[in-house]
């Protein structure tokens, strides 16, 4: 009897062992670190709204705003061909 409960005792302290040695023995890699991207954006939209009006009891006509603008984004150093019209609308 006392001879059955050493073998168990024995068996069950050494599947105690091996199961720890089996978690001493994992391979793990562990990875700290730290990373930074600078974006640099390639394309700026900006909205520019013209809006006739009355300067000194004449009229600013809509064709002298857009003529003004195209020659200053062109002064810019800007291709007015990447000017575009979204919306066209009138007031009263």
């Amino acid at each position: 009897m006392v001879n059955k409960l050493l073998r168990y005792i024995f068996i069950l302290l050494s599947v105690t062992a091996n199961a720890q040695e089996n978690k001493i023995n994992l391979k793990t890699i562990e990875v700290i670190g730290e990373a930074e991207q600078e974006i640099i954006p390639d394309e700026i939209y900006l909205q520019i709204i013209l809006k006739e009006y009355k300067k000194g009891g004449r009229k600013v006509k809509m064709n002298k705003l857009e003529s003004e603008l195209i020659s200053a984004v062109e002064e810019l150093g800007l291709p007015s061909n990447h000017l575009t019209v979204e919306n066209i609308y009138g007031y009263n």
